[in-house]
């Protein structure tokens, strides 16, 4: 009996040496491979996003409101300022980004959205819901309004940013704001 629980014994730690030894290698090829997997999603998303990379602006009453992207690398960084009778207003700095390769494997989203308005250090956060050739879709529930950022890109030069969602501060009613935009020449 007590030869059967030895011989038990020694096949299972045989086993466990095989699978620490077999286990650290499949986990590096695993690894490596995925973050490969990413470098080519994190490409072909910037290439999608490129379209909104440039200078675009907006009339209304007497004030113009200006959206500024610019590709750097792995993420796209903008500012939306007005300028009304001259003086120049930041209203928010923007951040298209990946996020952390490690909440990526957690099932998170890898793009998000953040902006940060201008005299606040609070972030808001918009996962990236979907994006094509010519439209990007960031959305997040918990956000007091909007929840659903859409751009989208339109012939000749325009953009359309679609801000929607349940105004959380307010009565909970559900509103949409589309502001149209044209781009400047480069």
């Amino acid at each position: 009996m007590l030869r059967m629980f030895e011989l038990g014994s020694f096949k299972d730690n045989a086993m466990h040496r095989i699978l620490q030894f077999y286990s650290f290698p499949v986990l590096l090829i695993f690894i490596v491979f995925t973050s490969g997997c990413d470098d080519i999603q994190t490409k072909s998303n910037l290439s999608k996003m490129q379209w909104l990379e440039g200078t675009w602006i907006r009339n209304y009453n007497q004030t113009t409101q200006v959206e500024e992207w610019e590709m750097k690398s792995n993420l796209m960084l903008g500012t939306s300022m007005f300028v009304t009778n001259g003086d120049t207003s930041i209203m928010e700095r923007m951040k298209i980004k990946q996020r952390d390769h490690a909440l990526s494997f957690l099932g998170f989203t890898r793009w998000v959205y953040t902006s940060t308005p201008a005299e606040n250090t609070l972030v808001n956060v918009y996962p990236l819901l979907e994006v094509s050739a010519d439209s990007i879709v960031f959305f997040n529930e918990a956000a007091d309004w909007p929840q659903r950022l859409v751009y989208r890109s339109l012939p000749e030069n325009q953009m359309e940013a679609t801000l929607s969602g349940k105004d959380q501060l307010s009565n909970q009613s559900i509103r949409s704001a589309t502001l149209d935009f044209r781009k400047l020449a480069d």
